[in-house]
């Protein structure tokens, strides 16, 4: 078996182990020394903001899907100086609703009349109808309502009528 010959270079130097006897040589002044070839010292810069940009595009997307589209009516809203807020609440075999009524003034002036509220309540799986009319007196206020509870239902819908100004409230039953 023959041993394999290694050659290390160091500095200037070549060491040859087939020789030991011998002193090491020096390379000669006018010989090139084979070298590597230099890497390319351009740094890659990552584009994190472009390879994230599509799925921030699409997150986006979903959110005005979900939020939008599919959600309309809400649970909330505002209309003529009130934030509304429909709440529908189950216990066993009665189904409470309630829109509350917040004023976004922070002070109502007394001197003024005080305004009427009308709800008009409907659960759309059962068709069944009720009807909430409230003086807006006071912020906050609420006007609630009772209907007999199905398993069947989902949600409630709620017109409300304020001062000339109409909306339209939906929410899921807890």
């Amino acid at each position: 078996m023959k041993h394999p010959v290694l050659r290390i270079r160091k500095g200037a130097f070549v060491y040859d182990d087939k020789e030991q006897r011998q002193a090491p040589q020096a390379y000669p002044a006018s010989a090139k020394i084979p070298l590597r070839k230099p890497r390319k010292t351009r740094s890659r810069k990552r584009r994190a903001g472009l390879t994230f940009l599509p799925l921030l595009v699409l997150a986006f997307g979903l959110l005005i899907v979900f939020q939008v589209i599919l959600r309309s009516p809400r649970d909330r809203t505002a209309i003529a100086g009130w934030q509304l807020v429909l709440r529908a609440t189950r216990t066993d075999d009665t189904l409470i609703v309630g829109v509350t009524f917040i004023a976004e003034q922070k002070t109502i002036v007394p001197s003024a009349a005080p305004s009427e509220a009308v709800v008009q309540v409907l659960v759309p799986e059962t068709g069944d109808r009720m009807t909430l009319t409230g003086q807006l007196s006071r912020s906050p206020i609420t006007l609630r309502g009772e209907l007999p509870y199905a398993a069947r239902m989902k949600a409630v819908e709620a017109g409300v009528s304020l001062l000339d100004a109409h909306a339209l409230l939906r929410a899921a039953i807890r």
